[in-house]
Parts: structure tokens; sequence; C-alpha cells
């Protein structure tokens, strides 16, 4: 079970580094900000999940945080 959950941090980690790093791109590009806004509560919605032990949430919540980011620039 420790094996395990070691993966699911890892992966869960990782998806919140693609949509920490989509944010940092949109703020520094310049991006719409009701985009980055959207895509700061999907990372806070995130953190609770995780907090909950939610973690198949997290990460939608990450990929919505990346897809704002993705969309604050277009």
């Amino acid at each position: 079970a420790a094996a395990a959950q070691a993966v699911i941090d890892e992966l869960v980690e990782a998806d919140r580094m693609l949509a920490q790093v989509a944010i940092y791109a949109a703020i520094a590009g310049d991006g719409d900000p009701f985009y980055i806004a959207a895509a700061l509560d999907y990372m806070a919605m995130a953190t609770a999940d995780i907090a909950a032990g939610l973690y198949n949430e997290a990460v939608n919540n990450y990929k919505e945080a990346w897809m704002a980011a993705i969309e604050a620039l277009e």
C-alpha cells in the first residue's frame, strides 16, 4: 500500500507541476486575467482534494487549471 501511495503522490505532483508551469506562462505572457483566476481557483480546489485524500479529483482539478492557463494565452 505504501508503494502504491508513493506512486500516486508522484503522479499527483507531476500534474501539479504541469499546471503550475502553465499558470506561470500565462502570467508571464500577459494572459487573460479571467482564465488565470480560474486556473488558480482550480489549483486551490486540487489542494483541498489532496488534503481530503481525493486524488482523482485533484488530478482532474489540475487538468482544469492547466486548460484554463492555456486558454488565458489564446
